[in-house]
């Protein structure tokens, strides 16, 4: 297992244990408790273009997910429903009845993986650059191709292919596409591999959607080619009481993209929530 607590102690993260696993989050802000899960392979620190807009009037809970960050890299595989129980237990050990819960991408994936498990612990639902339906076999095989970069030459030997795809073909401010790189780069072999993985096998969760009950805002940039807009607008026609929100001229990354289109959004819809 690959440890990185110790950076979660240099730059002021809290760490909790559950179980085997040690993991770092960042716990600011003051009101309702909203945990956010960061996507693939970022961290906590994807979240903090949000933290002005958010925290005067919300607890923000930033978790670096198993494999990510500060957070401990068990060795894989992985599963989405581990990453679940994870945040069951991360929200447990908080003493929190019911979170909104949001995620970005593979954080999307993992807080629908948490819906069909923990209903009762929802208040609220963000989905963002996300998709219900599982891998289609060529993107799985892309996803077992890329694992076998990383068992062979690490993070660099896809940190270019990868950042391009996560990217997109648009052209990107530069401090975005340092940061993606710095993400990939800084993540642990272990936890490369263990989410490729997770979310290779993961299941199409669309006929779940209907089932959903709580407040649900999803949002896509309208540009997005890895979880394009028709992949929003299908679980949006699936989720009762759905609020769907394109943002225009943005990719995947659309929270680093356009805060100021974001963060009013995530803003109105938190307070929603608390009503």
């Amino acid at each position: 297992m690959t440890t990185r607590s110790e950076s979660a102690s240099e730059s002021g993260l809290e760490r909790v244990t559950l179980g085997d696993l040690t993991l770092a989050y960042q716990d600011t802000g003051r009101g309702d408790p909203c945990l956010l899960l960061h996507g693939f392979p970022f961290d906590h620190t994807q979240w903090h273009a949000q933290l002005p807009d958010l925290t005067p009037a919300t607890r923000l809970i930033l978790p670096d997910l198993r494999g990510h960050g500060a957070s401990d890299a068990p060795p894989p595989p992985y599963r989405l429903t581990d990453f679940a129980d994870d945040v069951r237990a991360l929200i447990d050990r908080l003493g929190l009845e019911r979170v909104v819960l949001g995620g970005l991408s593979m954080g999307g994936y993992i807080a629908l993986a948490f819906a069909q498990r923990y209903p009762e612990r929802l208040q609220g639902l963000i989905l963002l650059s996300t998709r219900a339906e599982a891998d289609t076999p060529e993107i799985r095989q892309g996803r077992q191709t890329t694992i076998a970069r990383v068992q062979e030459g690490g993070a660099e030997a896809i940190v270019d292919e990868l950042g391009q795809r996560i990217l997109g073909e648009r052209e990107t401010p530069a401090a975005i596409t340092r940061a993606v790189h710095d993400w990939i780069l800084g993540a642990p072999v272990d936890g490369l591999i263990g989410s490729l993985g997770a979310m290779a096998t993961r299941t199409d969760v669309t006929p779940f959607l209907s089932r959903l009950t709580c407040p649900t805002l999803i949002m896509v940039g309208t540009e997005d080619q890895l979880t394009p807009p028709d992949a929003a607008r299908t679980m949006a026609s699936a989720i009762p009481g759905a609020e769907l929100v394109e943002v225009p001229g943005t990719a995947h990354l659309l929270t680093l993209e356009r805060p100021d289109i974001v963060n009013p959004v995530l803003a109105s819809f938190l307070a929603r929530c608390r009503g």
